[in-house]
């Protein structure tokens, strides 16, 4: 089984995990597991591709996580190792300064979800 590889996205884009499974008779069933949680196919905004990529259309800070790629048939389950998917952007945040009745802005290139 190839593993996929750590990737690194901006909000917004399409990201591609790649995972290529073993042969096997029956061909193995492929899915994904977000941080060891599998990925139920009810999200939109992510595809399995008929070769067993994971297509994320728009990537969110909510899709960082490890991903695992599962091949699994009668004959046996196989694991890939897990791969880092980071998405990051830019952010704004505000504060607000009571006393002197005035907002500051501030710009933070930041990796990844805010705490």
């Amino acid at each position: 089984m190839t593993s996929p590889h750590p990737q690194s996205v901006e909000v917004g884009k399409q990201v591609e995990m790649r995972c290529i499974p073993p042969a096997g008779e029956p061909p193995p069933d492929v899915y994904w597991l977000k941080n060891n949680v599998k990925i139920e196919p009810a999200d939109k905004n992510v595809i399995l591709s008929k070769e067993g990529h994971l297509l994320i259309g728009e990537a969110k800070l909510q899709d960082t996580a490890n991903y695992t790629c599962v091949a699994e048939n009668i004959a046996g389950k196989r694991q890939s190792d897990p791969a880092m998917l980071t998405v990051y952007g830019e952010f704004y945040y505000a504060f607000l300064n009571i006393e002197r009745r005035k907002v500051a802005y501030y710009q933070s290139h930041t990796w990844g979800a805010l705490p």
